[in-house]
C-alpha cells in the first residue's frame, strides 16, 4: 500500500467500509451527547428527575460490570478454560489494556471524576462515593480502596493475555485481579442495600 492508493484485493471496498463505520460511530456519539445536553426533554432530563431510580441504575450497573461481566465473562471464562477465543479482545491482543480501562471506568463513575488522556480535560461532580459515605463511611472507604487496588493489580497483568492464562505466574496475577473485581461487585451490592434496593452482582 502506498499513500491512499491501495494495491490489495478489495482495497476500495475496505476503504468504503472503514469510512462508513467511522461515520456511523460519529453519528452514535453525537446522539449520546445530545441525550445529555442540559435543559432538554431528553435522557438527561429523565435521569435528573428521578434521582433514586438513577442511583439504582448506576450502582447496579457498576456492580454487574464488576463481578458478572468483567471478573466473569471477560476474564474468568478465558482463565478457567485457558482459551484465547474467550478472552476480552481475542483479535487485537489488547485484553490487558481493556481490563485496566474497564476498571478505571468503574472508578471514574464511582468517584464522579474523569481526566482525559492528555490531562487537559478534568471533570468532577457529586458522586456515588459522596452519597454513600454519608450513610456508611466505612463501606465507602473500603469500596474506594478495593476499586483502586483492582486497577493497580490489573496493570500488573502482562501482555499478551492469551499467554498469561497459560503460565502459572500470569494465572496467579489474573486470579488475584478477578478476586478484587468480584469483591468490589459484592461491596456494590452492599451499597445498594444502603440505598434501599437489591441486585445480583453475578447477573449481566
Amino acid at each position: 500500500m502506498e499513500g491512499e492508493k491501495g494495491s490489495a484485493k478489495n482495497a476500495d471496498r475496505r476503504k468504503k467500509y472503514l469510512l462508513e463505520t467511522v461515520n456511523l460511530l460519529i453519528k452514535d456519539l453525537n446522539s449520546v451527547m445530545a441525550g445529555w445536553e442540559p435543559n432538554q426533554q431528553n435522557y438527561r432530563a429523565k435521569f435528573v428527575a428521578n434521582p433514586d431510580q438513577s442511583i439504582e441504575k448506576i450502582v447496579s450497573g457498576l456492580g454487574k460490570l464488576s463481578k458478572g461481566e468483567l471478573a466473569g465473562e471477560r476474564m474468568f471464562v478465558a482463565y478457567d478454560l485457558r482459551s484465547k477465543e474467550d478472552e476480552h479482545s481475542c483479535f487485537s491482543d489488547n485484553t490487558h489494556n481493556d481490563i485496566v480501562a474497564n476498571a478505571k471506568g468503574i472508578e471514574n463513575v464511582f468517584l464522579g471524576k474523569y481526566q482525559s488522556f492528555t490531562g487537559e480535560n478534568n471533570i468532577s461532580g457529586p458522586s456515588i462515593f459522596d452519597v454513600l459515605k454519608q450513610k456508611d463511611q466505612v463501606l465507602a472507604d473500603e469500596l474506594k480502596k478495593t476499586i483502586a487496588t483492582g486497577i493497580a493489580e490489573s496493570k500488573k497483568i502482562e501482555a499478551p493475555f492469551d499467554q498469561q492464562i497459560k503460565e502459572e505466574s500470569g494465572r496467579a496475577q489474573i486470579a488475584k485481579t478477578i478476586g478484587l473485581f468480584r469483591k468490589q461487585g459484592d461491596l456494590l451490592a452492599a451499597t445498594a442495600s444502603k440505598f434501599g434496593f437489591q441486585f445480583d452482582p453475578e447477573a449481566i
